[in-house]
């Protein structure tokens, strides 16, 4: 986890990963524009949460995480921004092998 910037956005935003489709690792930018607790999690194509990639205390600004999936197969998975609870956003990633 870094912090890009610590600029303060507009708006919570939640960008689509890099590279998407990916084979072994991706990276996650996400903006939040208030100090507040943010969660990212990994889903399957059923819903099942198969990882928590982020759940602290985080300042406004811009950060980027990244995410290895060699336990995953090929397929269609998401990965959602919460901040304080509430949903802001889900993104949808292919993971090619």
């Amino acid at each position: 986890m870094r912090q890009i910037s610590d600029i303060l956005p507009g708006d919570f935003i939640l960008h689509q990963n890099y590279p998407n489709p990916f084979n072994g690792s991706t990276k996650i930018r996400f903006e939040i524009n208030k100090k507040g607790t943010v969660s990212i999690g990994i889903f399957d194509i059923t819903g099942k949460k198969l990882v928590e990639l982020v759940n602290k205390q985080f300042t406004s600004g811009e950060y980027e995480v990244d995410y290895t999936s060699n336990d995953n197969s090929s397929g269609v998975y998401f990965y959602s921004l919460s901040v304080d609870g509430i949903l802001m956003d889900t993104k949808k990633m292919i993971v090619l092998k």
